[in-house]
């Protein structure tokens, strides 16, 4: 009581020294809460916190005040100095650490939410984003980690870094067209969410915009993307596939990283360069590098558990070092018939181990052997000059790969005979990748390459 008597005194006191209004911080009892404003340089007022203006950084802004409690409903105008004025702004800090509030109603008539307006308002289950807010700021919403559901309207043309970090609780998240940027870390470590759609329009994911929301299943792209930053979905474990739009220019270093539950990827089709650690940890068992592709970055393809194969593209020209660390890979497709430049950093290589079977361009594996680290490679096998993978013999046989073994059909009880290209005949299981002769009855052998 003796806090407001004193602000009142005070605004008394400036008002007869002719005090600008934005300078004078007045409490406003509405519905048994007290709130505190301004009167700003628009004659309308902004909610703020008591100890307004509050240095940046410092969340201590209520300090000796009595935080509001339980569900709080902000007027649409207020009273000063005997003139009603709209409120249009919730000011930075304004319910910062308000740590008892349960709900919040703002009226229409808000059309700006300052930064750190509700950080850490950690018992807070519901607040409403009027139409008209353009920006989510920085730091606004973090740690509201009781708020099950957020709708951020169409009036929202960015979100700014660490929006929403932290809303452990957030199931639903509706999103509009209208959204052009998702800042730094906006919904990082939002536990709780499974399924995301962002709309068409949408230009930019910044960097770790979605990292670490381990639940996260599901997430639709737009075709409008242009930008996707470093570490965007870094640790995304549920995710299981995502299709990232051919209108893609920019797809930052490790953008999947430690999603070990993904088993599929689209990239865009376009894509001239696969940043570093982009698929780094991630579940895939096989992956083919778009056509356009001519560099990747070092540990693009390290830590996969499960890969086993890769194919690169004739585009490739650069591998940088560390490429397939501590990834099983067993087959090396490369269409490229000049083999690609190697890259090293302080002593680490693009390949740490040349067990893999390299299949190269038909004509090119002299090239490869001659390389002074490709040669290293004890498995060097060409493709089917024919570029035929899978036969369709004019007298009925087929013969195609499947599983690891090489399927005859039609060939009734003729006898079936495979070799490899050493000449010795092979037995039809769990075959390693290359070329194999494939002899049925008396009719000529046919030439199969098993990728």
């Amino acid at each position: 009581m003796k806090k407001i008597l004193l602000t009142f005194a005070v605004i008394l006191a400036m008002a007869v020294l002719g005090a600008k209004a934005q300078d004078t911080v007045f409490p406003y009892t509405y519905q048994g809460q007290t709130l505190y404003y301004i009167i700003d340089s628009t004659d309308n007022a902004m909610l703020v916190p008591p100890t307004y203006p509050v240095a940046s950084g410092d969340t201590a802004a209520w300090a000796g005040y009595t935080r509001p409690t339980g569900a709080v409903i902000v007027p649409d105008s207020v009273p000063y100095l005997g003139t009603m004025h709209a409120v249009t702004a919730v000011g930075d800090y304004a319910f910062c650490k308000c740590s008892g509030l349960t709900s919040v109603v703002l009226p229409a008539t808000v059309s700006s939410i300052g930064s750190y307006a509700f950080y850490l308002c950690s018992a807070m289950q519901s607040v409403n984003i009027p139409y008209g807010v353009n920006r989510i700021q920085n730091h606004c919403f973090v740690g509201c980690s009781a708020i099950q559901s957020f709708d951020i309207p169409a009036s929202v043309s960015v979100i700014e870094p660490f929006g929403f970090l932290g809303c452990l609780s957030m199931q639903t998240l509706t999103l509009h067209q209208g959204l052009d940027t998702i800042g730094i870390r906006a919904f990082c470590r939002c536990l709780a969410l499974e399924y995301v759609t962002l709309p068409e329009g949408l230009r930019c994911i910044d960097n770790q915009a979605f990292e670490l929301d381990t639940n996260l299943r599901r997430i639709d792209l737009p075709l409008s993307l242009e930008m996707i930053g470093g570490d965007a979905f870094h640790g995304d474990t549920h995710l299981d596939s995502i299709i990232f739009p051919d209108g893609l220019i920019h797809l930052y270093s490790g953008v999947l990283r430690d999603c070990s539950g993904l088993t599929y990827v689209h990239l865009p089709e376009n894509l001239e360069e696969v940043y570093p650690l982009l698929l780094y940890g991630t579940g895939l068992e096989t992956f083919i590098v778009p056509s356009h592709v001519q560099v990747i970055g070092y540990m693009a393809f390290a830590q996969c558990p499960r890969l086993h194969k890769v194919t690169l593209p004739a585009s490739v020209t650069n591998l940088a070092w560390d490429l397939f660390d501590n990834s099983p890979l067993d087959t090396l497709v490369l269409e490229c018939a000049v083999p690609p430049t190697l890259g090293e950093y302080q002593g680490h290589t693009t390949f740490r181990e040349y067990t893999a079977t390299l299949i190269v361009p038909c004509g090119s594996a002299e090239a490869y052997r001659a390389d002074s680290v490709w040669g290293r490679f004890q498995n060097i096998v060409e493709s089917s000059c024919t570029g035929i993978e899978e036969l369709d013999a004019s007298d009925g046989i087929r013969i195609y790969a499947e599983g690891g073994r090489i399927v005859v059909e039609g060939a009734a009880d003729e006898t079936v005979l495979i070799y490899d290209v050493a000449g010795r005949s092979v037995r039809n299981e769990a075959l390693p990748t290359g070329i194999y002769l494939v002899k049925v009855g008396n009719r000529p052998a046919k030439k199969l390459t098993l990728f």
